[in-house]
């Protein structure tokens, strides 16, 4: 999608709202996703009227452009004039929004949430690039239960903040990256990502989560399943390579043989053993 004019995407949205979608919207400023106009809060809990600005954050310029009122249309111009079949889209970014009401009321048991018209399903989070710098991130379901570790694809994040609507005041997200996932009662709220270079969120592109390894086949490489046996020492067990099951355990799959009367190896139910990494575990060994 090339990046055009604040009056397209106002104007887009005014032509037929196709979705609800809901956020949290406190008295003061708010961070909603993919909201670039007071009309889609049409027909819903909290009056259009309580919206008093909107602002959208570009990257590529690291720059605000007011969108409401008195949209910065020469501003925006400017902008793209500088750029070449750009992809980045500003109405599925999280936007700042300044109401001078709390919403009354909940949605879905989420308090001072309200619905609100967008112009389509919401997009797959990764669709808009991020740039090297600041980045406004529009929290949306398919995020929901994913870490931050989980959705920054190819992105070296250096610093990533969450706006709380209710305190009005940032929270550093950087210590919880790895094991906080994000919440259903954040979804339409939105991240604040600084990266190192321009990349583009999604899956991690390599993960520390290998496959078990194929079993050995013993001594002489000869295999124990069906094998000549006298006692069950001719049938030991086989032990897969230890792995890292997460930072602070290590795991192994095992395989247990018994001498059968027939006078040949059978099999016994194997599992997984596991070890405590108390130093931390790294390319599939305890440090």
């Amino acid at each position: 999608m090339l990046l055009v004019g604040i009056s397209v995407f106002v104007s887009a949205q005014l032509r037929g709202y196709e979705q609800e979608y809901g956020a949290t919207i406190y008295k003061g400023w708010n961070l909603v996703y993919g909201f670039t106009t007071p009309n889609q809060l049409e027909g819903q809990s909290l009056d259009k009227s309580h919206i008093k600005a909107i602002y959208a954050f570009m990257p590529m310029v690291q720059e605000y452009v007011r969108f409401y009122p008195n949209p910065e249309e020469s501003k925006m111009e400017n902008i793209i004039s500088k750029l070449s079949n750009d992809e980045f889209n500003p109405s599925i970014t999280a936007l700042w929004v300044y109401s001078d009401a709390t919403v009354e009321g909940s949605l879905n048991n989420i308090p001072h949430a309200t619905e609100y018209w967008i112009e389509r399903k919401p997009l797959p989070f990764n669709t808009n690039p991020l740039y090297k710098g600041w980045n406004f991130v529009g929290i949306t379901t398919d995020m929901i239960d994913k870490t931050i570790n989980g959705i920054k694809g190819n992105c070296n994040i250096e610093r990533i903040y969450y706006w709380s609507q209710e305190n009005q005041d940032w929270t550093d997200f950087m210590p919880h990256v790895e094991y906080q996932k994000i919440q259903k009662g954040q979804i339409g709220q939105g991240f604040v990502f600084k990266v190192s270079s321009d990349c583009r969120l999604g899956s991690p592109e390599s993960s520390d989560i290998t496959p078990p390894s194929i079993p050995s086949e013993g001594a002489g490489n000869k295999q124990i399943l069906g094998s000549k046996c006298t006692t069950d020492e001719d049938c030991p067990a086989l032990f897969g390579d230890w792995s890292c099951k997460n930072a602070t355990t290590a795991q192994r799959f095992n395989s247990y043989y018994y001498c059968k009367q027939e006078g040949i190896c059978g099999s016994s139910p194997g599992g997984v053993e596991y070890k405590a990494c108390p130093n931390g575990c790294l390319n599939s060994v305890c440090n």
